[in-house]
């Protein structure tokens, strides 16, 4: 079988120019369809994308102004810092006062009074003595304190003179003086709950 036109040559040519023209504005139209959507799409994403740098200005712009608000909290941390190295200079490297009263007055016996109680301290020469005044009921009194003393770390060279002894008939008394030397310290240290550096 064989396929015959009858019709005329030029009009077998305009409809063959009709129908590729046809075709190429169908492809033309589904290529511009699918340029749209990739549009859409590229721009939904670029939207997402600009409202993510724009959240992301606003941390940054946030963040910069903190940054700026801690300079001074720098600046004063610096000044606490000096202010601290300044007290630490001034004290030198004197005992903890209060953990060395605390423990010569925990060491003394409940049968001693004392009367007289002086600490003189040199922070310029990391030295001190330290001068007991009191009464006891008896030498052996004395004695055990002299023993409880001898453990208290920030004294040493403990001496005790014998000054009195008074008796009547219902007490007797020893008075004593003892002396130490203050044994030099840590020097100044912040209490425990203070934290500069944090």
């Amino acid at each position: 079988m064989y396929n015959v036109s009858l019709l005329p040559k030029e009009y077998r040519m305009i409809h063959s120019n009709v129908r590729k023209t046809s075709i190429a504005l169908i492809a033309s139209m589904i290529i511009m369809a699918v340029l749209f959507v990739a549009y859409l799409i590229l721009a939904i994403v670029i939207s997402g994308k600009r409202a993510e740098l724009d959240g992301l200005r606003a941390e940054n712009s946030a963040m910069r102004s903190q940054i700026n608000s801690m300079a001074e909290l720098k600046t004063l941390n610096e000044e606490v810092n000096q202010n601290l190295a300044d007290v630490k200079n001034a004290i030198g490297q004197s005992p903890v006062w209060d953990q060395l009263i605390v423990q010569l007055g925990n060491s003394a016996p409940p049968t001693i009074s004392v009367q007289d109680y002086s600490i003189e301290y040199e922070p310029e020469s990391n030295t001190g003595t330290g001068r007991i005044v009191g009464t006891a009921a008896n030498y052996e009194t004395v004695s055990l304190w002299l023993v409880s003393l001898k453990e208290v770390e920030e004294i040493s060279n403990i001496t005790i003179y014998y000054t009195s002894k008074t008796s009547d008939d219902k007490n007797s008394t020893v008075g004593f003086e003892i002396n130490f030397i203050v044994n030099e310290g840590p020097g100044y240290t912040l209490p425990v709950e203070v934290n500069i550096n944090g």
